[in-house]
């Protein structure tokens, strides 16, 4: 859900301006028990927006991007660690003599 649906649904209820349609009574008695869950009210109103808005969808984008950079950037430095150690064992075993 977004926090779109959240307020097109619940503030025309709360402030009495639309009836709950029998058809959105569930979903509206959901978010309602979401709202009580998470922020311990059930009215939108009561909850800033931003608060809302990082509940329903995690983290930010740029936060999550980040992450996927520098992890993937880290793999890479582990694959070429990885075959500088596997060339240094290669050189130094072309150096033996077979007995």
């Amino acid at each position: 859900m977004s926090i779109s649906e959240f307020y097109n649904k619940l503030l025309p209820v709360e402030i009495g301006e639309k009836p709950i349609d029998p058809k959105e009574a569930k979903e509206i008695a959901s978010m309602k028990e979401y709202l009580l869950q998470e922020f311990g009210t059930t009215k939108v109103s009561e909850v800033p927006s931003h608060v809302l808005k990082e509940k329903l969808e995690g983290p930010a984008l740029i936060e999550r991007i980040n992450h996927r950079r520098a992890v993937a950037v880290n793999y890479k430095k582990e694959a070429v660690a990885k075959y500088a150690a596997f060339s240094r064992e290669n050189k130094s075993a072309n150096t033996l003599e077979d007995h």
